[in-house]
């Protein structure tokens, strides 16, 4: 049953991925007239085979995990659900990146439509608010994702590393993270709704009404719930880290730390109420719209729709802050005012703030586009929240991660969301077609159409990050649990694997018949060649697949079970036995 069950896990994650590369390929005609996708008519690819490849490929992995998975009673169906409506949603969502349409129109520009993902490969058409809207809700499927997997292969141990009620380090690791994530999402957000309304009283809005003259005030308000509710973030933050190491009484540090709460709340249900209000007037846009970015572009209310994805930081920060509240309440581990001092929280936030400021100014002064900001800081928090959790070394020549103190699970847990997601972001910038289609000539001239230059290498610098992040992940683990069975072949193996996989399967193809323009990998071989090389490239997959798989059931195993070794010296006692008679 085992291995039934892995077989046919393995058997739909290969052929997910088989469909995937088969849809995708873009074909290009000269004649504006005969314009196709394959048998379709150019446009948006049919996100039928995107979200049916993203469905197959998520209930393999589900499958898999769930066959392998010793967790136990009602938390494991909830574990397996959760996984794969995450996996598909972020497949759904990004696989989009990996198979393109075409939209082409007479002396217009061919662009690919990569619906929600578009965004991340043309960051330089749209504002940072867009994107950093895709990459807030691919930070939260992913956490769902990264969570589901731990407590998967490790029920109990995951949850208890990462997040213990009893650990003040663990929940300050949690408090941390969520505080920087969420600060910088209401930064944003702060900062498009003090542009919308300064817009609004330049360009008042046409209807009249209740709402005609109140929904500016609206807006106004609710900037003033969202600024001070920033203030009273920071309030607590200081409070609950270090406000037990000032000379105060230490009830007026639990009761200064209740009073900013109450403040927090009630600012909170203010900017929900004042935003609910603006969703109920009517559009405040014209036909330029308030903002010149395309995702508000036709409706100025959708900002305040994504403004309730400011919950995906906030619901973490709320209970890493409860749980330190019960910390600091009698009885608890510490009693109230003798919490430790957290050097390294200390130093966390001084490195991310840091350089969060530092990349701004750069990229400012630079003009660099709002997906390379993103990317950027993407890199350097994953960096910061990295060396938070963990020391590297060598052992036996080979690389040692050793978790750093007792809050570096966290951490750890948090540099992965981070990574991942700076992996797809990177993956996005380079997987991109761009050209131009001329009717009076009838030619078509692709700007981007070599594989070989800065596409390229953004791919690989993505399917790196990625793959490397995952295999850190099984390390990490490895040397927690205390396993000493070599893997080096099989990390080398799966690292190779998944690179050359990406780069082959999940890379756009795109073919002309007055220009021979290929970015002609897999997708590209199942659309032009003959059936034996077909035939080739498919085995080729499936070696690939199976390869991955393989690896990683070797270093999943070592880890669920360590190996007679483990058995043989848990088995021994240590000293003498005495015997009832």
């Amino acid at each position: 049953m085992f291995r039934r069950g892995v077989l046919v896990g393995a058997f739909l994650m290969v052929g997910g991925t088989l469909l995937l590369a088969f849809k995708q390929v873009t074909r290009v005609f000269d004649d504006p007239a005969r314009l196709e996708l394959g048998d379709v008519e150019a446009g948006p690819t049919d996100p039928t085979f995107i979200l049916l490849s993203a469905l197959t490929i998520a209930c393999g992995f589900a499958t898999i995990l769930g066959t392998v998975s010793p967790a136990t009673g009602w938390r494991r169906p909830v574990a397996l659900g959760s996984l794969g409506l995450s996996v598909t949603l972020l497949l759904g969502l990004h696989l989009p990146l990996f198979v393109n349409g075409t939209v082409v129109s007479t002396e217009s520009d061919l662009f690919a439509s990569f619906t929600a993902s578009h965004v991340f490969h043309t960051g330089n058409l749209y504002s940072l608010m867009a994107v950093f809207l895709l990459f807030l809700l691919t930070v939260s499927l992913l956490g769902v994702a990264v969570f589901s997997v731990g407590y998967l292969l490790a029920p109990g141990r995951f949850a208890k590393a990462v997040s213990d009620p009893r650990s003040w380090p663990k929940n300050e690791a949690n408090l941390v993270a969520s505080t920087l994530l969420l600060l910088f999402g209401t930064g944003v957000f702060l900062t498009y709704l003090v542009r919308t309304a300064a817009k609004m009283e330049a360009e008042p809005p046409a209807f009249v009404g209740f709402f005609g003259g109140a929904l500016l005030l609206f807006y106004y308000l609710q900037i003033l719930c969202v600024f001070l509710f920033v203030i009273t973030v920071l309030a607590r933050f200081f409070l609950v880290n270090w406000g037990t190491q000032l000379p105060w009484e230490p009830l007026r540090v639990r009761d200064s730390l209740d009073n900013v709460g109450k403040i927090e709340r009630i600012l909170v249900l203010g900017a929900i109420a004042f935003n609910l209000l603006v969703l109920m007037a009517p559009s405040a846009t014209d036909n330029e719209g308030l903002s010149e970015d395309p995702v508000f572009r036709l409706d100025s209310r959708g900002l305040a729709w994504f403004f309730f994805l400011l919950a995906v930081p906030y619901v973490p920060y709320a209970l890493s802050l409860r749980r330190m509240r019960k910390l600091l309440t009698p009885p608890s581990p510490f009693g109230i005012g003798s919490p430790p001092f957290s050097a390294l929280t200390l130093q966390v936030i001084g490195l991310a703030a840091g350089g969060v400021v530092l990349i701004g100014t750069v990229a400012g002064a630079a003009q660099w586009s709002p997906l390379a900001l993103l990317m950027a800081l993407g890199a350097w928090v994953a960096g910061v929240l990295l060396w938070a959790g963990l020391r590297v070394g060598l052992e036996g020549g080979l690389v040692s991660p050793e978790i750093r103190g007792e809050g570096g699970p966290a951490y750890f847990a948090w540099f992965l969301v981070f990574a991942l997601v700076t992996s797809i972001m990177m993956w996005g910038a380079g997987n991109n077609i761009v050209g131009t289609y001329e009717e009076s000539s009838r030619t078509l001239t692709v700007d981007n159409s070599s594989p070989w230059g800065a596409d390229l290498l953004f791919r690989l610098g993505g399917v790196s990050l990625f793959s490397a992040s995952l295999l850190l992940a099984f390390g990490v683990a490895k040397a927690s649990l205390g396993v000493r069975r070599s893997l080096l072949g099989s990390y080398a193996a799966s690292f190779v694997g998944m690179v050359l996989l990406g780069v082959m399967v999940f890379s756009i193809s795109m073919w002309s018949t007055n220009e021979q323009v290929s970015d002609a990998y897999v997708g590209f071989a199942f659309h032009q060649f003959y059936l034996t090389e077909k035939i080739f490239v498919a085995v080729l997959i499936v070696g690939l697949g199976s390869m991955l798989l393989w690896t990683f059931g070797r270093m999943v195993r070592a880890i669920l079970r360590p190996g007679p070794a483990a058995s043989l010296i848990e088995s021994i006692q240590i000293g003498p036995t005495f015997t009832r008679r």
